[in-house]
């Protein structure tokens, strides 16, 4: 399989994709999006240490379903679907879907004791988190250049194993390799990312917070839902458009 070598500005055509594929379909997209995140907030609340284990391993699959609804919309299906539509790829697939599902629990669980054994108790200490940000930043730097690989080999595996029949471990090859090849791409698509979902409504909510001090908490709650019915979606068709780009068949 042949992954497509991108120009680095591929990552800002993603990220306006993503805004313009939103803007095709809002129901479908923000009601997939609406329902991942809070399916997850709600298991973490009420299955605390069940949630650490499902989360990761359901986490192939979820994958797949929304980039099957951002497909759909690419190709100009409209609201209402048939579910079976958001489900392509998982019946055919089941078994290395399943296989792919514990190798992701598996990795993470691996992430998470190499994170411990190397940066220790440090994120069990909020107070000097609290007042040392540079630290803070440090160690978050620090864990995600532990996680990276396994963000890279699950980025686009459910797609490759769904869509295109490639067995579990052949797809996390490749989907490594991919990324590697366009990692311009994907940094200039992660610092985009940053700056619309991270640095311009924390700008915005501080300024705010400055003008309307008591308003702090309705200025939250509006950042919050603008992020889940806008960004979020916008953000997470990223992971579709830059499948269709790299691994195009034309």
């Amino acid at each position: 399989m042949q992954a497509h070598r991108l120009p680095p500005r591929q990552g800002l055509v993603w990220l306006f994709a993503g805004f313009g594929l939103l803007k095709r379909n809002p129901p479908l997209l923000v009601s997939l999006t609406v329902i991942y995140w809070e399916l997850f907030a709600l298991l973490f609340q009420v299955f605390p240490w069940a949630g650490t284990v499902l989360m990761p391993l359901a986490l192939p699959l979820i994958t797949l379903i929304l980039a099957n609804g951002n497909r759909l919309v690419a190709e100009g299906r409209s609201w209402p679907l048939n579910p079976r539509d958001l489900l392509q790829g998982i019946s055919l697939q089941r078994r290395p879907l399943t296989q792919l599902c514990g190798l992701n629990l598996a990795a993470s669980a691996l992430a998470v004791l190499v994170s411990t054994l190397l940066l220790g108790d440090s994120f069990d200490n909020p107070e000097l988190l609290q007042s040392d940000p540079g630290h803070m930043l440090l160690l978050m730097g620090e864990l995600l250049l532990i996680t990276s690989p396994l963000l890279l080999a699950f980025w686009f595996s459910p797609l490759l194993v769904g869509w295109e029949g490639v067995p579990a471990l052949k797809a996390l090859f490749f989907s490594f390799a991919a990324c590697l090849r366009n990692w311009r791409a994907f940094a200039v698509y992660g610092l985009a990312a940053v700056a619309v979902a991270v640095l311009a409504p924390g700008l915005l909510m501080a300024l705010l917070v400055i003008l309307f001090p008591d308003g702090a908490d309705i200025i939250f709650s509006i950042l919050r839902v603008a992020f889940l019915f806008v960004l979020a979606p916008a953000l997470m068709a990223g992971v579709y458009l830059g499948y269709r780009d790299i691994f195009s068949h034309d």
